[in-house]
């Protein structure tokens, strides 16, 4: 009939996504993910239009579906700074790894009348490059990156004497902020939150200071971490989203994004 119907009522601040419908027909599975991309697992009854939460608390799930018997579905999420395949059983919940190399794999897929399985394996590397200025646009072009690692680095940022550069990294498997000479060298980690994202690096006006967000209760707050000591200050907190921090230029207010009062608009701190 072209008719479209909601299987599921919404809830605040969350979304539903990847629906995979059972062999027999009868069950959908689906992923709900909460405002920090926070994922949980749900098997909705189609004949009863009842559901239940299959596994709770998983970083960003990235595809999912059905083994060919129905007796468990394969998933792609992050765990330790990568993704890995897995497997849950849906009868008891029980969750085991599928042994398969490599970091970066997504959106598995298990064919219905054959014993195989495919997935997406990709490779990424991401690295910080530093080019000269003043010369023509081919001349100063370097072929070696700066700040570099078998893992993503990127958002860097020179402090104001330009003798140290912030940026971000998953090289310890998990995004954290780092900082390292001018020239790239001794990179050192500053932040250990060991989870949850962790972003935009901003150096306060005297060089001793960088603001970032991070969140780790599922909500991106504003942090303050000392270079010399690496002392980490928590600035805000609230059930909603502080990203993009910035210094002002006379060191005394924090500039932001928010969405605390339900739109995105730009609100200060002092600092």
């Amino acid at each position: 009939s072209g008719k479209n119907n909601s299987l599921m009522e919404p809830i605040d601040g969350t979304c539903d996504i990847l629906p995979t419908l059972a062999p027999d027909g009868n069950t959908l599975a689906f992923v709900r993910n909460d405002r920090n991309w926070q994922s949980d697992i749900f098997l909705l009854d189609l004949e009863t239009g009842d559901s239940r939460c299959l596994i709770l608390g998983l970083s960003k799930v990235e595809g999912i579906c059905w083994d060919s018997k129905g007796e468990s579905l394969i998933f792609s999420s992050r765990q330790n700074g990568s993704y890995a395949l897995r497997r849950v059983n849906t009868s008891d919940g029980a969750v085991a790894w599928i042994p398969l190399t490599g970091e970066l794999m997504f959106f598995p897929t298990v064919a219905r009348r054959a014993n195989l399985l495919a997935f997406q394996h990709s490779r990424l590397e991401k690295n910080i490059w530093q080019i000269t200025l003043g010369g023509g646009p081919s001349k100063n072009l370097s072929n070696k990156a700066l700040i570099s690692s078998s893992h993503i680095d990127y958002e860097a940022v020179f402090s104001p004497d330009g003798e140290q550069i912030a940026f971000t990294s998953d090289r310890s498997g998990e995004q954290e902020i780092w900082v390292s000479r001018a020239d790239g060298g001794n990179p050192t980690q500053l932040t250990h939150f060991n989870g949850p994202e962790v972003a935009s690096a901003s150096w306060s006006p005297d060089g001793t200071q960088l603001i970032l967000s991070a969140g780790p209760d599922g909500f991106s707050s504003l942090y303050e971490v000392t270079i010399a000591d690496r002392r980490l200050r928590r600035l805000t907190d609230g059930p909603f989203h502080d990203v993009m921090p910035t210094w002002s230029a006379d060191g005394q207010w924090i500039y932001f994004d928010s969405n605390r009062d339900d739109h995105w608009r730009i609100w200060r701190v002092s600092a």
